[in-house]
């Protein structure tokens, strides 16, 4: 049974989620969720489910950060990655029954709005009190932010293009990243993701931490800015229409 279900979650999420449409790091991760879905399928639990399960995940993974230390630390950073995989799961789930819906979309982007944001911001109180780098403090704290616009960017401009395009017959496309530059923004996804994966490994290394850390932060901003460039840009192309 669970050979069976292994090789058909493949087949449908491998199409799905194909080399060119997500980041190095999406892909991997993508691939290694389709050796979960199936016990997911065997215990007959639901995409929706999945994504309650991980906003807990997500919870208990900024909770061992907060307890200030290494060991938890690790734990933190293994939950992280489970997060990771579990995102792809729920979808993949979603994809094998057929049946998606708009809540299981809203309840998983409102996990992400809330997990990745405090995840960064946590890291950085983490090594600020090993370190006393205030600047780890002001820098997290602002990519942290930038994060929840970026996220608010995609979605409200997703939405208003969609809204656009029906007033006014149009067929332009709502996410732009999909169809512009996507491969240089799965790159900062993959150099984030490769960063946090380093802290694992390194974190009772202070100096070379704070470096992974500040470059995780710049990465984050330098795609915060080059999201509101591009959305301006198009923005203007896609949304110059009165509204009726």
């Amino acid at each position: 049974m669970y050979l069976y279900l292994l090789k058909k979650s493949f087949q449908i999420n491998s199409s799905y989620r194909s080399f060119n449409s997500v980041s190095i790091s999406g892909y991997l991760i993508n691939r290694l969720a389709n050796f979960f879905i199936p016990f997911f399928l065997i215990l007959k639990v639901k995409p929706n489910t999945i994504t309650v399960i991980n906003f807990f995940i997500g919870c208990f993974c900024i909770i061992f950060i907060f307890i200030f230390d290494s060991v938890f630390f690790s734990y933190s950073i293994l939950l992280y990655i489970l997060n990771k995989i579990l995102d792809h799961c729920d979808g993949g789930l979603a994809r094998f029954y057929k049946k998606k819906t708009f809540f299981g979309k809203l309840i998983d982007s409102v996990s992400d709005a809330l997990f990745f944001p405090f995840f960064i911001l946590s890291l950085a109180i983490f090594f600020y009190l090993k370190t006393n780098n205030f600047y780890l403090i002001i820098f997290g704290s602002v990519s942290s932010i930038f994060i929840c616009f970026d996220i608010f960017i995609l979605d409200k401009f997703s939405s208003l293009v969609r809204w656009c395009n029906q007033e006014n017959k149009n067929k332009f496309p709502s996410y732009i990243r999909q169809c512009h530059y996507s491969r240089l923004f799965y790159s900062f996804e993959d150099l984030i993701f490769l960063g946090v994966i380093i802290l694992y490994f390194f974190k009772n290394n202070l100096h070379f931490s704070q470096i992974i850390l500040f470059a995780i932060f710049f990465v984050n901003c330098t795609s915060f800015l080059l999201n509101i460039f591009i959305h301006i840009l198009f923005g203007y192309k896609f949304l110059n229409y009165d509204k009726k």
